[in-house]
């Protein structure tokens, strides 16, 4: 029960102003881990999107070789359960070890959340987050266990807090959470952005 209304919680969060992105990665998690197979699903972490392009990190430049041949026909499957369109899936080794986590555990996506509400304006975000926090029974669509209502106060209020001690960002100035400046000079946005610049992949000449 305490589970289920975490559950609900989350899925009324995510239509919350600001809340797409976090959604719509939460969302493309799911399709990858059900559309490869479990031995691809451990050596690969589907890092951001960019202009419709999904990039992805792997274990190991082979394994990023082996994908890049396998890219149209993941599309194809990954088209089919989105709610929006990918041209295109792009394979790179050189951030597996960049990423904090090693799987795709529930503390992992709450990281990225973070960095993805780094983009919101902070008045806006101080000022959502108090709605919320007043707003609590409403928003769910059961009754909440005590213990459920405990916890989402708590993480109401650190938001709240968090968003105080954020930093500006040198490149674009938005709100960025001291850990990105701290990790990449940079927010979250900015350097998935340096990376996109930075990498090309490889092509094979075609054949005649």
């Amino acid at each position: 029960m305490y589970f289920n209304s975490l559950e609900q919680i989350l899925n009324q969060l995510e239509k919350q102003p600001g809340w797409e992105k976090f959604r719509d990665y939460r969302q493309l998690l799911k399709c990858w881990q059900n559309t490869v197979n479990p031995t691809i699903s451990q050596h690969t972490r589907p890092l951001y999107i960019e202009r419709q392009v999904l990039w992805v990190a792997t274990s190991s430049a082979a394994r990023a070789q082996e994908l890049f041949f396998q890219r149209y026909s993941l599309l194809k499957k990954l088209n089919n359960q989105l709610p929006f369109i990918l041209k295109d899936i792009r394979f790179s080794s050189s951030h597996w070890h960049q990423t904090s986590s090693s799987d795709l555990s529930d503390p992992h996506l709450f990281k990225v959340s973070t960095q993805q509400k780094s983009k919101i304006n902070l008045s806006n975000s101080q000022l959502e987050a108090k709605k919320l926090e007043n707003n609590v029974p409403q928003f769910a669509q059961v009754p909440l266990s005590t213990k459920a209502k405990i916890s989402v106060d708590l993480w109401l209020k650190k938001i709240q807090q968090n968003s105080t001690t954020f930093l500006s960002c040198p490149n674009c100035k938005s709100p960025t959470p001291p850990q990105e400046i701290e990790r990449w000079n940079l927010c979250y946005h900015c350097i998935a952005q340096k990376w996109s610049q930075e990498y090309r992949p490889v092509t094979f000449p075609t054949s005649k």
